[in-house]
């Protein structure tokens, strides 16, 4: 199964680590790309207003709270390579 393992007797001992965390119910009929956490997909989905981001620190403070429900452990993943953060090309930039 694909489910998270609920004790130590399911564990098979692969860990996925994914390069973004996702608004799964955002994308969840959509592109997902425009529901994440890495900051150029926020400014392509449109999803920021007076060069504010509230959804972006909403959806990784709701990443933080599930702590509550992993012994204490929380993962929020936001990879951003220096070529994403540049102005050349990055026609979504409200520059």
């Amino acid at each position: 199964t694909h489910a998270p393992a609920a004790d130590e007797n399911e564990d098979s001992g692969i860990v996925a680590v994914p390069h973004i965390s996702r608004d799964l119910l955002a994308c969840f009929d959509g592109n997902g790309s425009n529901f994440g956490t890495h900051p150029q997909n926020v400014l392509r989905g449109m999803i920021y207003k007076d060069g504010r981001f509230p959804y972006l620190y909403n959806l990784i403070d709701q990443y933080r709270s599930l702590k509550k429900y992993n012994r204490g452990y929380a993962y929020n993943m936001m990879f951003v390579g220096p070529g994403w953060m540049n102005k050349k090309g990055r026609w979504e930039a409200p520059y």
